[in-house]
């Protein structure tokens, strides 16, 4: 089970698949962000803050609401919506 859904993460949170952008895709990396974050995959990290970094749009906002959930569950940190402040805690600044 832990494979096939990290392969899904992969497929639909990194750049250049097929199912990147639009509403559905959103819903989908929300739902993957969601299921990482329960069961304690911090190798989701890099690819949610990217997630956080390029959706935009008043639709993706529940959606952000997801990953942003998702990354205070795996790092233990609350940064919100605050994207330079992930990206200098997951790069160790």
């Amino acid at each position: 089970m832990t494979t096939m859904l990290l392969l899904l993460a992969t497929a639909l949170i990194l750049p250049g698949t097929m199912l990147r952008g639009g509403s559905f895709h959103n819903h989908l990396v929300g739902i993957v962000a969601e299921a990482l974050a329960k069961i304690g995959n911090r190798r989701a990290v890099g690819p949610l803050i990217d997630f956080l970094e390029n959706t935009t749009g008043e639709d993706a906002m529940k959606y952000r609401e997801w990953v942003v959930t998702s990354l205070e569950k795996l790092s233990g940190q609350k940064y919100g919506n605050d994207i330079v402040r992930w990206r200098q805690w997951y790069e160790g600044k």
